[in-house]
């Protein structure tokens, strides 16, 4: 029911409010699409340590289509094989 997915939806806003992270006390590398805006520096808050950025083709909702994943699983490898 609407009310039922409301209540999810209002539930889910409510953790994400209160969520605190921890520092991730390493390096990490962010996959970004290439048609997002890119906030990247927003991720170094969250990060004790150096943030590589790689961009892959296609936007944050279709980056994972058909067409794009060859471009991503390339770039899985080339970080798995360091």
């Amino acid at each position: 029911s609407i009310k039922r997915l409301f209540n999810v939806h209002l539930a889910n806003m409510e953790a994400m409010a209160s969520y605190k992270a921890n520092l991730y006390p390493g390096d990490v590398t962010l996959i970004r699409a290439e048609d997002s805006a890119g906030h990247t520096n927003d991720w170094q808050q969250h990060i004790d340590g150096k943030i590589e950025t790689r961009v892959v083709p296609g936007g944050h909702d279709s980056m994972l289509e058909e067409r794009y994943v060859d471009a991503i699983a390339q770039l899985f490898k080339e970080c798995t094989d360091c």
